[in-house]
């Protein structure tokens, strides 16, 4: 049966699903029925739950198109009795607008999926999209309102391990912004310890990078760059080429650290062409910034500016202001190299406002230095 026929006979079958289900089955026969195939391909899925099973494959292996009309296929076959399942999708499908920088869109999807949980009296759903909302909110720079829905999901979800575990890594991640090292470091370890007990080897790899970020920003490379090799190989035994990014580039920031500059490019490049692969657009940003202090410490000045000052653009425009301090902060060691006084001075100061926006008080320490550095004070 070659695509067309087969796209006739889906349709005819699978007349309840709205256009969104109807596009991606479609593509799903045009991609299970190349023209010179002679084995007759498996049936794509058209349930609610095969949808979703189907999304969350394409979504850890980075086909983020198929996996977007995935999660909203499900969203449009599930039935009025499937709430669960519903409120997985709209929260899945959140994550990838989020992830595109689609803010709007997915705050109100992460929204809905809170309301269609709590509608249906489900609490651990409800949950894990509040938490999904603190992560929005912790990007974006507003961590009362991180911490206020970290808190809430936990208070729906204590008796849940794979939300504990979620919510102890977050809250560590806010601890960490403002260098409470103790309190980020427990709540990472709970959150690896949890996962570990319990099996969720995915969940255990998103712990070990996070700890291994809190050993980096304590200068602790080499228990840095072993929490990342961990966390890689578990994402490339499960297919999680998002994490497989997150580790390349975190372990990139390592050998920048260690002054490895071929080391650093090679995998800050790395990262880079996945993220592109997953839309990641804050995660580019980021990739940029490790780059551009690439180039800067090799002498490639013009290359640098560039690089860094397209981190700087994808932070603001994505609403990032962790990423647009730290991507300043760089931009100005490039200007002090060049002798630019006055565009380094600016540059220090957009950063302090942000850090100091975010209680980053190590941070706005580290700018109050680079700035008598810069006057020669």
């Amino acid at each position: 049966m070659g695509p067309t026929a087969g796209r006739a006979t889906m349709q005819g079958t699978t007349s309840h699903l709205s256009r969104y289900a109807v596009s991606y089955l479609s593509m799903m026969i045009d991609l299970a029925a190349p023209e010179r195939a002679t084995a007759v391909a498996a049936p794509a899925p058209c349930t609610a739950a095969e949808l979703l099973a189907s999304g969350r494959n394409l979504d850890r292996r980075g086909n983020v198109g198929l996996a977007t009309d995935a999660y909203a296929a499900a969203i449009d076959a599930a039935r009025p009795d499937e709430g669960a399942l519903l409120s997985e999708a709209l929260r899945r499908l959140a994550g990838l607008h989020h992830r595109r920088a689609e803010a709007i869109a997915a705050r109100e999807l992460a929204l809905r999926a809170v309301a269609v949980a709590m509608r249906a009296g489900l609490p651990v759903p409800a949950a894990e999209a509040l938490t999904v909302l603190g992560v929005f909110a912790f990007e974006a720079g507003d961590l009362a309102e991180a911490r206020e829905r970290f808190e809430s999901a936990l208070e729906l979800g204590a008796a849940d391990p794979e939300l504990v575990m979620k919510v102890d890594r977050n809250t560590g991640l806010l601890h960490a912004v403002r260098a409470e090292w103790p309190e980020a470091i427990a709540l990472c370890q709970r959150s690896a310890a949890l996962a570990e007990l319990h099996g969720n080897h995915a969940a255990a790899a998103r712990a070990y990078h996070d700890l291994g970020l809190l050993a980096a920003r304590q200068s602790r490379f080499e228990e840095a760059h072993r929490q990342y090799r961990r966390a890689r190989g578990i994402a490339l035994r499960e297919g999680d080429t998002y994490l497989e990014a997150r580790c390349l580039l975190s372990q990139a920031g390592v050998h920048v650290a260690l002054e490895r500059w071929d080391q650093a490019r090679d995998g800050a490049e790395r990262a880079l062409h996945l993220f592109d692969r997953l839309d990641a657009l804050r995660e580019k940003g980021a990739a940029n910034r490790v780059l551009g202090v690439v180039f800067r410490e090799t002498r490639r000045p013009a290359l640098a500016e560039s690089r860094l000052r397209s981190s700087v653009e994808i932070a603001v425009s994505t609403r990032c202001p962790l990423g647009e301090a730290e991507a300043r902060r760089e931009l100005a060691e490039l200007h002090r190299w060049q002798r630019r006084s006055t565009d380094a001075l600016a540059e220090l100061d957009n950063a302090s406002s942000l850090f100091s926006r975010l209680g980053a008080r190590a941070d706005v320490a580290d700018i109050e230095h680079r700035i008598a550095r810069v006057r020669g004070v």
